[in-house]
C-alpha cells in the first residue's frame, strides 16, 4: 500500500510539473473556433429553411437591414432573397471549408464553399459557390446580416 501510494505522489508530482511548464490554451482561438461553429449552425440552419421554403424560420436569422449578393451579382434585401433561393427548391445542399474571422467582439465573417443540387421544371443543376457571411451580435443575439457568393468555374478537364 505504501509502494502504491508514493507511485501515485510521483507521478502526480511530475504530472503537476509538466503541467505548470505546458503553455496555456489561447483563448481566442478557441473562442473563435467555438463561435464559428455556432455560426455555422446557424449558415446550415439558414439552408435548411430554405430548403423546407420555411419563409419565418429563414427570416428570423436576419436583420431589417440584411443584404445579400448572389452568384450573379445581384444585390436584394432578405425578403427578394429568400424568394430568389426558394424557387427553384433546393434539393439537397452540402457545406465544406469553413474558416471563420473573429473581427471585433460583435463581428464574425464566416467563409465556406457549398454545393446545391437545385431542381427546376425542366431540369436540375449542381452548383458550387464560395460563399462569405457576415455575422453580427445585435442585443445579445448573432445575425446574419450579409450574404455574399461566387460562382466557382469548374476546371477544364
Amino acid at each position: 500500500m505504501r509502494v502504491l501510494l508514493a507511485v501515485y505522489l510521483a507521478v502526480a508530482q511530475s504530472v503537476g510539473g509538466a503541467m505548470a511548464f505546458a503553455p496555456p490554451p489561447n483563448i481566442a482561438e478557441v473562442f473563435t473556433a467555438q463561435l464559428a461553429a455556432q455560426l455555422m449552425e446557424g449558415e446550415n440552419a439558414s439552408w435548411s429553411a430554405l430548403q423546407r421554403r420555411d419563409r419565418g424560420a429563414w427570416l428570423a436569422l436576419l436583420p431589417n437591414d440584411y443584404s445579400h449578393v448572389n452568384g450573379e451579382g445581384a444585390l436584394t434585401n432578405r425578403e427578394g432573397a429568400f424568394h430568389m433561393l426558394a424557387d427553384p427548391a433546393i434539393e439537397e445542399y452540402t457545406t465544406h471549408y469553413l474558416r471563420g474571422t473573429l473581427v471585433s467582439a460583435d463581428v464574425f465573417v464566416l467563409t465556406y464553399s457549398i454545393a446545391r443540387r437545385l431542381d427546376g421544371t425542366v431540369h436540375s443543376s449542381a452548383a458550387l459557390f464560395t460563399s462569405c457571411s457576415i455575422w453580427a451580435k445585435r442585443n445579445g443575439t448573432w445575425l446574419r446580416i450579409r450574404y455574399q457568393e461566387t460562382p466557382v468555374m469548374q476546371a477544364a478537364r
